[in-house]
């Protein structure tokens, strides 16, 4: 195994480490780390991990009751295009940063795999079996409580989520595009 797949692989391990945690907040890496990491490294391969708009949001509102800008967060920029709307913003960086991703999926096909945050805890053997499949090594994801109130796991077929309120019409479309890209439920247009 090269260096770089080594160096991918570890970085991988010590995400999902963070995560299954629950000490990992949600960023993501820009386009042009991730373009000059794929030039780096031309035999690493990428796990690109995404999760559900709506799941962001209420993870990051909760996490950051007072706000989110000025604690030095990835969120500044987008509370200054809705200033008025605290999930808006957030709704606007998950569009950026999952276009972002998306677009690196895309661009590399053999050198990428697309994991969801709810498949690992909805189906961790299934998504450990495809990590295996596609990293060439041997890696289980624990199992972990993934039902939300109703009982049913947590980004299942069929849902329809409200969208939070207070996100534009167009905001919603986008992020409609790219839930649907991912193979997630689209959010409902219940705004203002």
């Amino acid at each position: 195994m090269s260096r770089g797949s080594r160096l991918a692989l570890l970085a991988t391990e010590v995400y999902l480490s963070l995560m299954s945690h629950g000490s990992l907040t949600e960023r993501a890496a820009p386009r042009a780390g991730l373009d000059f990491f794929a030039r780096t490294f031309p035999s690493a391969k990428f796990i690109c991990l995404h999760r559900r708009c709506d799941a962001v949001i209420r993870t990051v509102l909760a996490a950051h009751p007072w706000g989110i800008v000025g604690d030095g967060t990835a969120f500044h920029s987008f509370v200054m295009m809705h200033p008025w709307s605290l999930p808006a913003a957030v709704a606007e960086y998950w569009a950026a940063q999952t276009k972002v991703l998306s677009d690196f999926e895309t661009d590399h096909p053999d050198r990428s795999l697309r994991v969801r945050y709810e498949d690992m805890l909805t189906c961790p053997d299934e998504t450990s079996s495809r990590l295996v499949g596609f990293t060439g090594l041997t890696l289980r994801i624990g199992s972990n409580e993934a039902t939300g109130p109703t009982g049913r796991a947590v980004g299942s077929a069929g849902d329809t989520l409200p969208a939070p309120k207070r996100i534009p019409l167009e905001l919603v479309s986008r992020v409609n595009t790219l839930m649907t890209v991912l193979g997630y439920p689209t959010l409902e247009s219940a705004t203002q």
